[in-house]
C-alpha cells in the first residue's frame, strides 16, 4: 500500500483504473486466512459457474477466483451470507475481469459496511466462525432485493419490535416478494430459539399467503346441465293430445247436456 495513483496492470486490484485523485488511498485487500468462500456465478437460468473469493475488502470490494469471469462493466447482483439467517444482498459492478478471475465492486451503505466488516473479519481470521457463501448474477439494476435485505437487517437488530417486523412483512407483500420473508425468518427458527415476534411474524406471512392461495385457487364452475330436447318435446306432444282429448269429451258432455233438456 502507497500513495502511487498507479496501479500495475498486472496487480490484482479491485480496480478498472486508478482513482482520480492521487491522495486517494486504494481500500486494503484482506487475502482469506482459514475460510474458504465459494461463490456460486449465475451467468444464465441454466449456466452456473464456480469459483472463490480470494481477498475482499471492508468497502465492498472482492476479487473472485473463476474460469468464467463476467465482462468488465457487467452489473450483478451479490448475495453474501455469514451465517443462515444474515443473508444480504448488494448490486456492484465488475470493474476487472481477467484469466485470474474477476473483480468485483459493490455499492455500499451503513448496514452493507457493516455487514462487510463482519465478513471481512470471519474470513480473514485463521480459525472463522461463520458459513460464509456468495452468489453472483448478473442483474438489471433492480434494487428491491437490496431494499429488502436492509430491512431484514432492522428485524436482526430489533427482533422484538413488532412495529420493524410489520414494515418488514408489509415491504416484502408490496414488493410480492413474502417468499423472501418466509426465507428470512425460517432460517432465523432454524438457527435457534426464537422470541414472540418472530413466531407471530412466521404465523402472519403463513395466513397471509393461505388466503393468497385461496383467492387465487380457480372456481370450479357447476357443470351446465344438458336439456333433453326429445324428452321435452315427447312431453309436450302428450300434454297437447291429453288437452285435446279433454276438449274433447268436454264437448261432448254438453252436446249430451243439452240433447237432454230438449
Amino acid at each position: 500500500m502507497n500513495g502511487s495513483s498507479t496501479i500495475p496492470t498486472n496487480a490484482p486490484g479491485l480496480y478498472l483504473v486508478p482513482p482520480a485523485d492521487p491522495d486517494r488511498r486504494v481500500a486494503h485487500r484482506h487475502r482469506l486466512r482459514g475460510a474458504t468462500v465459494k461463490v456460486a456465478i449465475e451467468r444464465a437460468p441454466a449456466d452456473t459457474a464456480r469459483g472463490r473469493v480470494r481477498d475482499i475488502s471492508i468497502t465492498g470490494g472482492v476479487f473472485i477466483e473463476t474460469r468464467s469471469p463476467l465482462p468488465v462493466r457487467t452489473r450483478v447482483r451479490l448475495r453474501a451470507s455469514a451465517s443462515v439467517d444474515s443473508l444480504m444482498t448488494f448490486i456492484g459492478t465488475v470493474v476487472r475481469s481477467d484469466a485470474e478471475g474477476m473483480a468485483v465492486m459493490v455499492e455500499i451503505d451503513p448496514a452493507g459496511a457493516e455487514f462487510f466488516r463482519v465478513l471481512v473479519e470471519n474470513a480473514c481470521s485463521e480459525t472463522p466462525n461463520l458459513a460464509l457463501a456468495m452468489h453472483l448474477a448478473e442483474t438489471d439494476g433492480d434494487t428491491t432485493e437490496v431494499q429488502l435485505s436492509r430491512a431484514w437487517v432492522a428485524v436482526r437488530s430489533s427482533p422484538d419490535d413488532p412495529a420493524v417486523h410489520q414494515r418488514f412483512i408489509d415491504q416484502c407483500l408490496a414488493a410480492k416478494r413474502l417468499d423472501f420473508a418466509l426465507d428470512r425468518l425460517r432460517g432465523l427458527q432454524a438457527a435457534g430459539p426464537i422470541g414472540p415476534e418472530v413466531e407471530r411474524s412466521l404465523e402472519n406471512v403463513g395466513r397471509i399467503l393461505a388466503f393468497m392461495g385461496l383467492s387465487r385457487a380457480p372456481k370450479i364452475e357447476e357443470p351446465k346441465k344438458r336439456v333433453r330436447w326429445p324428452m321435452i318435446i315427447l312431453m309436450a306432444v302428450l300434454a297437447g293430445g291429453a288437452l285435446t282429448k279433454i276438449s274433447r269429451m268436454t264437448i261432448e258432455a254438453r252436446g249430451e247436456h243439452v240433447s237432454h233438456r230438449r
